[in-house]
């Protein structure tokens, strides 16, 4: 009897010295992050850079725009006013294409700047704090990414080019594209 007594005791020991801590928290190091992704892209290297290259890709448009300007003299008022507008709209579209694109070059840097130093200080997740409705301060890792992106370039590809093609007045013996004539 005494020897199953002693083996209850040891195995009952034995249980609850292997959960004894289960319920405590492991409070080594965050496993999560939290990322002012605005804050990158107004404060880093990178987001300088987006900006240069939207002034470059303005320059390129606005330059277009005054070309295209100076071969409205020969239309008449109305010509003018639907040639101006469908040049304005051509430009604009433009102009927001190469935001876009510029802004998904940046974010592609940063993200991938991002995941790096996720991987390196083991982290599980990093969340832009846009959707964060609140967090420890400790937790935010954003003067991290900007220092790590000091350094980096973007590429943003070549600026756009575009041809100014001289306006037609209505009635004109040269129109500005010809289709092919059906036979």
């Amino acid at each position: 009897m005494q020897k199953k007594t002693a083996i209850l005791a040891l195995a009952t020991t034995l249980a609850f010295g292997g959960l004894a801590g289960c319920d405590q928290k492991n409070t080594s190091a965050p496993e999560i992050g939290v990322v002012d992704m605005g804050k990158v892209l107004k404060d880093s290297a990178i987001g300088k850079q987006e900006i240069e290259h939207d002034k470059q890709v303005q320059a390129v448009l606005i330059k277009a725009s005054d070309e295209a300007k100076k071969g409205y003299a020969a239309l008449s008022a109305d010509e003018q006013k639907k040639a101006s507008n469908a040049d304005a709209q051509v430009l604009n579209r433009q102009w927001m294409a190469e935001q876009k694109a510029a802004r998904q070059a940046s974010l592609a840097v940063i993200v991938k700047t991002v995941d790096a130093y996720r991987q390196e200080k083991k982290l599980v997740l990093i969340v832009d704090n846009e959707n964060v409705v609140s967090s420890d301060a400790k937790l935010d890792v954003t003067a991290d990414i900007i220092t790590r992106l000091e350094k980096t370039q973007v590429t943003y590809g070549d600026l756009p080019t575009i041809t100014v093609k001289p306006p037609q007045a209505a009635g004109s013996d040269t129109p500005a594209e010809t289709e092919p004539k059906a036979n």
